[in-house]
């Protein structure tokens, strides 16, 4: 799981205008834009599936961290919107709080094993991206020109470490630097180091820092950001030792990574290896307590370089691709690969009979690759006995290999006997009674009983802490946010010179002598700035004493209007100032709107159902009967219905025979008149003449039945 921890600077001074893509944008704002950019281009690596992303600023815990362990990805989004600039700029506190958070994790897990050797396929990669606009530091005692880091001994663990990070954690910054005018931004070119001071905090780490100074180079600088996240530690490289009368390279200290690679890129956890990296000093049953260590491990480079030792095939060995770095190319231009280069440990005071626990080789498939390989403590000892047990002696050594391995075990720290256990059970098949006899399991108590209880309270301590860090962190988000209003002060000095004193001309001083006699001077007296944010009111319009005096002339202005012109629909002047006063959460959900919304009338006649998109969109379906008088129950009284005839004069008998098959098994709706009633209309009786002919109307019971017509 590799941890992107994002420190976004909240102080006052990213309230400043920049110019991005000609549109004027604070730099928060393109901080939050940058948030995103980023979260889009790692959604293509392969192992975004293992990240975890966290969100803090620079505030004080636990209003700071406003995504953590326990948030998800929507409440990270949330909460990168609604950010708001009414800050200091505390860099070094805020660095602290952000490792910390980190750390109390790492703690409780063990993965750091204190005083049992450094494990680097034991990892927690983290990369902690801070974005700020690189204004001085500015705390509530004054401002600093320097980031200091409070190393309070509060956190579990700090004791152990020299520095607050750790060899997998590593430190970028994305410093923005862009100008308020139109700059040609193609000419830019790649993202230069900050001058900064947080710059040397980012190269003690392993990470650097980004000169943001058009929209162009943030997206280079998020793009090689990106390509930078791979899994891995940071080694420092201190020095290299000459043997046997020859001359070392003149290389310089530097810090490289060492990348951790994985068997699978789909398996989400790291695979485990077998050896660790030795510890600075001899852990032993008779210390009290823990020297304190480097966050960073100091090797020592052993020259000239020697031959490759003959290892077994099936013999575990860790291998790590290092980093490019100046010693890496002067191996590779050497193009020896068959040699390699001794490792030894650094410490602080320098042992006699110190040995390697691995070697640098070049690669011989790539080029351009130097590897690391980490092996047992004293491999040089180690590998002849390994290939006498398995050729010479087929796992039935004796005495005189027993004594000769116990003698080995002595000159090596005693936690490496639980590895050296599990690698010769796991790849060697060494029988169990061998392994009980020549590593006994009495060897791993090597530590003194006020240590190994310390590290236990140490790890239950940080888990309750962070525990109840978190349910902090909860209680603290799910409180109401309220309004956000800028207000400074601004304290008057006598001692400071004002404009009305710098007046030169003689007629202004001679006008306004009289008006400096008569000002009087306040010192320390502070003026509160009104906030021009106004917070987002609704006015009903209807009670003009509800108004303020500030409002009251867009208030009338508001209140005529609802007055005189009174709108048809429903939209009033209410309901669009409702509309636009909504929270930024509310101003999607736009189903709660169309619950509320009234539902419509159905249609009086049902408009005609396409069944189909091919062919006569306006052909009519025949099964369709429209009846507009009555209900008929009974098909059989169609018969006795006299039927309507058309214009042509070519309906036929048949149809009632059709009109009754369609109608049978349908059941009708009732209609608005009962089925019962029968129409009836008197006509008087009228006798005329036409020629021989005499007609005669007289009163009848008629039914109307419409059919449909082709």
């Amino acid at each position: 799981m590799t941890i992107i921890l994002f420190l976004v600077d909240t102080s006052a001074s990213m309230c400043q205008k920049a110019l991005v893509n000609g549109v004027q944008k604070s730099y928060l704002d393109i901080a939050k834009e940058a948030v995103e950019t980023f979260l889009n281009i790692r959604q293509r690596c392969q192992d975004c599936l293992c990240d975890r992303y966290m969100l803090l600023t620079f505030e004080d815990p636990p209003n700071n961290v406003k995504a953590g362990w326990k948030e998800n990805h929507a409440t990270f989004m949330r909460e990168l919107r609604n950010l708001q600039s009414n800050g200091l700029t505390p860099m070094g506190k805020a660095l602290k709080n952000a490792l910390d958070l980190l750390n109390l994790n790492r703690v409780q897990s063990g993965i750091d094993t204190y005083g049992q050797g450094r494990c680097p396929y034991y990892l927690e990669p983290s990369i902690i991206v801070v974005l700020t606009d690189g204004g001085k530091y500015a705390f509530r005692n004054g401002v600093q020109q320097e980031i200091i880091l409070p190393l309070n001994a509060q956190t579990p663990g700090t004791k152990l470490t020299k520095e607050p990070f750790r060899w997998d954690q590593r430190l970028f910054s994305l410093v923005l630097r862009m100008p308020g005018n139109r700059v040609d931004e193609r000419l830019q070119g790649k993202a230069p180091h900050d001058e900064s001071m947080i710059e040397k905090m980012c190269e003690v780490t392993g990470g650097r820092s980004y000169k943001i100074k058009s929209d162009y180079v943030l997206n280079e600088s998020l793009e090689s950001l990106v390509q930078q996240i791979r899994p891995g530690v940071m080694i420092h490289f201190d020095q290299v030792i000459a043997q046997n009368g020859v001359r070392a390279i003149d290389i310089q200290p530097t810090k490289r990574m060492i990348y951790v690679p994985k068997q699978n890129p789909s398996q989400k956890t790291f695979p485990v290896g077998y050896w660790p990296i030795p510890e600075a000093y001899w852990p032993n049953p008779t210390l009290t307590s823990l020297p304190p260590r480097d966050a960073h491990p100091r090797i020592n480079v052993i020259w000239p370089s020697c031959d490759e030792p003959q290892m077994l095939r099936n013999f575990p060995i860790d291998r790590y691709e290092v980093e490019t770095c100046p010693l890496t190319a002067h191996i590779i231009s050497k193009k020896e690969t068959n040699k390699i280069w001794p490792l030894l440990i650094a410490t602080e005071v320098q042992v006699q009979g110190e040995m390697p626990f691995g070697y640098l080789k070049a690669s011989s498939t790539h080029t351009h690759l130097v590897h690391l390989y980490v092996m047992p403590y004293n491999y040089q000892m180690l590998v002849p006995l390994i290939n006498d047990l398995v050729h010479k002696f087929n796992f039935n050594p004796p005495t005189e290999w027993v004594c000769k391995f116990t003698s080995y075990v002595k000159t090596i720290p005693q936690y490496y006997c639980p590895f050296l256990r599990r690698a010769l059970a796991t790849t060697l098949n060494v029988p169990h009674q061998l392994i009980q006899y020549i590593l006994p399991e009495s060897l791993d108590s090597f530590l003194s009983p006020s240590v190994a209880n310390y590290l236990k309270h140490m790890k239950n301590t940080a888990k309750q802490d962070q525990e109840h860090l978190c349910l902090r962190v909860l209680n603290h988000l799910k409180e109401p946010k309220q309004p956000f209003r800028q207000i400074g002060t601004v304290t008057i000095n006598a001692s400071v010179q004002r404009k009305r004193d710098t007046v030169s001309h003689p007629m202004l001083k001679d006008t306004f002598t009289k008006m400096h006699m008569e000002t009087a001077n306040y010192d320390n007296f502070s003026i509160m700035i009104p906030s021009t944010v106004r917070t987002a009111t609704i006015s009903n319009c209807r009670d003009p004493y509800e108004i303020t005096r500030g409002e009251l002339l867009d208030g009338l202005a508001r209140m005529r209007h609802c007055f005189f012109r009174l709108s048809t629909g429903n939209i009033t002047l209410f309901t669009k100032d409702s509309g636009h006063c909504l929270p930024i959460s509310n101003m999607g959900n736009y189903q709660a709107y169309l619950k509320n919304k009234p539902t419509s009338l159905r249609q009086l006649e049902p408009t005609n159902i396409c069944q189909h998109l091919f062919g006569n969109p306006y052909k009519k379906n025949k099964s369709i009967v429209m009846v507009d008088e009555a209900d008929l129950n009974d098909v059989g009284s169609l018969k006795s219905v006299p039927t309507v005839r058309h214009h042509g004069g070519s309906q036929r008998k048949t149809d009632e025979k059709n009109t009754a098959s369609r109608m049978k098994g349908q059941k009708r709706k009732a209609g608005p008149i009962h089925k019962d009633y029968v129409f009836k209309r008197l006509v008087p009786t009228n006798r005329f003449s036409t020629g021989d002919v005499k007609s005669e109307l007289i009163a009848t019971d008629c039914v109307f039945i419409k059919t449909s017509t082709e």
